[in-house]
């Protein structure tokens, strides 16, 4: 499925801003603190919904292009430290976002509710393996606390991004249809 450009900015918005409210909801205004780890309820609702966007107008070089740039540009923003976290946690979205575009999302047109849950399975999943092999690669040892806050901020991150493709998506189909009713 190609998008127009009303339902790319339908999707951005929203898949930005229901991340954003759950990360309030759950952790407070702390998300805005650009050197706290949950400024990725900022980031990443942003940066995932934009890749999604992008990835659902099938123009995979400039999804690429414009990937690379907002990474470096979240790096340099969050103090230019932890290179290979970002690299990391960087790849786990872009994996997560491509897989939930290009091979669920218009495949379960029949089960949309279920699809915001497997984009936050599929991020929380990439979460947790990278606190194990940041872990082995830092040689930190691993909490329970940490692996279940990573698992967390991944699941909700997941189903923010989510929840909001589907909204703005679904409001667009709404407004298509309701005007073709007309």
């Amino acid at each position: 499925m190609k998008i127009n450009f009303r339902t790319f900015t339908s999707i951005l918005l929203f898949g930005t801003l229901f991340p954003i409210i759950i990360g309030v909801a759950f952790y407070g205004i702390k998300i805005f603190d650009v050197n706290n780890a949950l400024f990725q309820f900022v980031s990443y609702a942003f940066i995932g919904s934009l890749i999604f966007s992008i990835l659902k107008t099938q123009k995979y070089i400039i999804s690429l292009i414009v990937l690379l740039l907002m990474f470096l540009g979240l790096y340099f923003l969050t103090g230019g430290h932890f290179i290979l976290s970002h690299i990391f946690y960087d790849i786990a979205l872009t994996i997560s976002v491509f897989i939930y575009a290009l091979l669920i999302f218009d495949h379960l047109n029949t089960a949309r509710y279920l699809r915001p849950l497997i984009l936050a399975t599929i991020l929380s999943i990439f979460f947790v393996s990278n606190t194990f092999i940041l872990s082995l690669i830092y040689a930190e040892t691993i909490t329970s606390v940490l692996i279940f806050k990573n698992m967390l901020i991944g699941l909700l991150i997941g189903a923010g991004i989510g929840i909001g493709i589907e909204t703005g998506y679904l409001l667009v189909k709404k407004e298509n249809a309701d005007k073709t009713d007309i």
